[in-house]
């Protein structure tokens, strides 16, 4: 009887938020899972947990109505929401294998955004401007 609550415990459990998300979503989990989620900002880097708000992010994109993990609404209707996620980054459409290409201002990195690179954070970002600023010196210092 113990082994049969221990599994319904675990069962329940919320795993952390997936890492390596690409440029302009960050990693989300509840009981529907663990996603990249889309991030969208209006030129504010206020509105950002992490990153920058970075114009011009585009996000291969997917939407599907999932269930909230066996929780009901006040009603006894089951519960569900939408769930977008993002699978890649993109500049057109045909940059998806899965998902549409959606171009906006997202909390991101800057320099992933001009570099193409995904899954960089905040103190990856840093690092990156950084690597970009010695990189021009060094240039400067050669001519």
């Amino acid at each position: 009887m113990l082994l049969v609550m221990v599994n319904l415990a675990l069962a329940d459990a919320i795993g952390p938020d997936p890492e390596g998300c690409p440029n302009g979503s960050i990693g989300t989990s509840s009981h529907a899972g663990e996603w990249c989620e889309p991030t969208v900002c209006f030129v504010d880097d206020a509105e950002c947990r992490t990153g920058d708000c970075v114009e011009g992010i585009g996000l291969c994109i997917t939407r599907e109505e999932v269930g909230c993990g066996g929780m009901r609404r006040d009603s006894g209707e089951p519960c569900t929401f939408t769930k977008e996620e993002a699978h890649g980054t993109c500049s057109e459409q045909s940059d998806c294998s899965q998902g549409s290409c959606e171009i906006a201002s997202r909390c991101g990195s800057k320099v992933a955004a001009v570099c193409g690179c995904s899954g960089l954070g905040a103190g990856s970002a840093a690092l990156g401007l950084a690597l970009l600023a010695l990189a021009g010196l060094t240039r400067r210092g050669r001519r």
